[in-house]
């Protein structure tokens, strides 16, 4: 698809960036990139930005082919200035480290898909009273020693306190869950039972995506043989406790089980997004679907908006998706530019002053200043306050990976 690019980003980012402070009929803030980070060890197929994670000054990248087992890494910022700060490493055993990284300011979730015995766990690292410096290994491990197979770390959602980590393990071919981590008094330490299983009934593969606002999760499922959902969890009154039950089952009114409806999951007060990179049809573009919780609560319900692309081509359009505020942001890592195939793109859409509809006309488009064919830039997004990051896991002539960081001037 061709549609014009901003690489020094006069407005795009000021609509993706003013966020909650600028209403959605104002004109944006200006804002520019500032920084682009590549794996420091130049490594093939390290896939660097695989994975993201962003809550303040505090941003997380998953390298999960690196050195075999992979490597996260952290950048701190400080004065405007996004440095590399520390580099969180597993411990002997582990691979796929940083195949997913949740993030709060002091609390670093990793997950890691091929532990030994249990095929899946969430390394927590907490930050030192130094600072997140230096060579850091894990403080705790989260597993479920009940399901052994579950691939637990699939995907990984913590909110910004840093007390509850919520873990998906969409399972290899069972119904999977989301399962819940609370911090136990004395701080984090090694778990092998969850305090809480959300785990749908009707569900398959739940896990593929996970995300966490307040009191309410959000889990994703993807499995191609049925119609897939986004399930609704709020934390009950006494706590986090087991379920089967959501609170509602999120579905698309013109959904098609090759979809991949639910690979992608986020949440921002009262507003959930669902990507859905095959949508329709399974060929695409793809699309982000817009849920507003209603006055009464949360229920069972379609879409409140479709967010998409005018075109026929296969974007992937939400493969990632992220929400904060009035902005969207949906990736569509297998958008061509110019003659680069799979460069990939990231589109923010705004809500209207009059809430939430359909649209296939993004409010604003960005790629990697200096992207390449197969980069796959928007395969991982994060935004938090006025920053964004937008991973390109493939980019560099050897595959090595590069993140990308915009902030408002």
């Amino acid at each position: 698809m061709k549609f014009l690019r901003f690489w020094v980003l006069p407005c795009l980012l000021g609509v993706l960036l003013a966020m909650t402070t600028t209403p959605a009929d104002a004109t944006p803030a200006r804002v520019r990139q500032v920084a682009e980070f590549t794996d420091p060890e130049n490594g093939a197929d390290d896939q660097f930005g695989y994975s993201v994670g962003l809550s303040g000054n505090v941003l997380a990248v998953g390298t999960p082919e690196s050195f075999a087992s992979g490597v996260t890494y952290v950048y701190t910022n400080s004065g405007g200035r996004w440095e590399q700060a520390a580099e969180l490493l597993p411990p002997t055993g582990f691979g796929l480290f940083g195949v997913s990284v949740a993030v709060s300011p002091d609390v670093i979730a990793v997950g890691s898909q091929t532990t030994q015995p249990y095929f899946g766990a969430v390394l927590v690292f907490v930050k030192p009273e130094g600072g997140w410096r230096g060579t850091l290994t894990p403080t705790a491990e989260l597993t479920v020693a009940a399901q052994p197979d579950n691939l637990l770390g699939t995907s990984v959602a913590i909110p910004s306190d840093g007390k509850t980590i919520v873990a998906g393990g969409p399972g290899t071919g069972g119904l999977g869950g989301a399962y819940v981590f609370v911090e136990p008094e004395g701080g984090w330490a090694d778990m092998t039972e969850p305090t809480a299983a959300l785990t749908p009934a009707s569900g398959h593969e739940v896990g593929q995506s996970v995300a966490m606002s307040g009191d309410t999760i959000v889990a994703g499922e993807n499995n191609s043989l049925t119609l897939a959902s986004a399930y609704v969890f709020v934390k009950p009154g006494g706590g986090w406790v087991s379920t089967s039950q959501p609170n509602a089952t999120l579905t698309a009114s013109n959904e098609n089980n090759v979809d991949e409806f639910a690979v992608s999951v986020a949440i921002s007060g009262n507003t959930v997004v669902v990507g859905s990179p095959f949508y329709p049809n399974g060929v695409g573009p793809g699309a982000a679907f817009v849920y507003v919780e209603p006055r009464t609560g949360w229920q069972d319900m379609t879409q409140t908006a479709e967010l998409s692309m005018a075109t026929n081509s296969t974007l992937e359009l939400g493969t990632a998706v992220a929400v904060e505020g009035n902005v969207v942001l949906a990736g569509a890592p297998f958008d061509t530019i110019g003659h680069n195939d799979e460069q990939g793109a990231a589109f923010g859409y705004v809500k209207p002053a009059r809430g939430w509809a359909n649209t296939s006309q993004p409010n604003v488009s960005v790629t990697g200043h200096d992207g390449g064919a197969t980069d796959r830039f928007g395969h991982s997004i994060a935004i938090s306050g006025n920053n964004a990051v937008i991973g390109a896991p493939y980019h560099g002539g050897d595959l090595q990976g590069a993140v990308y960081i915009f902030a408002e001037q």
